[in-house]
């Protein structure tokens, strides 16, 4: 059993949804395709300029995550794809593992 410590970070950037991934076929010389997944400049951007506000603790044991996104402005959302943005900046900057 994990211990029941709490972590907390504030991340003072203005929320950002999970933007549009460019998917990219590649061959090599033997005729096999790859998919490759591209993020976005902006994307990427967001995700390491966020990592500047957490600490890589590595946890690998399941957790709860509470978030709340403060906006700035009144436009929707897809709260999916906020969630999302999350979830890839908490695994890119190794706050915990995928």
């Amino acid at each position: 059993m994990h211990n029941n410590t709490v972590s907390q970070f504030t991340i003072r950037l203005v929320p950002k949804t999970k933007g549009k991934i460019n998917l990219s076929i590649k061959s090599d010389s033997k005729n096999n395709s790859r998919i490759q997944v591209m993020r976005s400049r902006e994307d990427k951007t967001y995700i390491k300029e966020a990592g500047n506000y957490l600490k890589p603790l590595r946890i690998s044991y399941p957790v709860n995550v509470k978030v709340l996104f403060y906006v700035d402005s009144h436009r929707r959302f897809k709260l999916v794809n906020l969630l999302q943005m999350i979830s890839d900046v908490l695994i890119k900057n190794s706050v915990i593992c995928d």
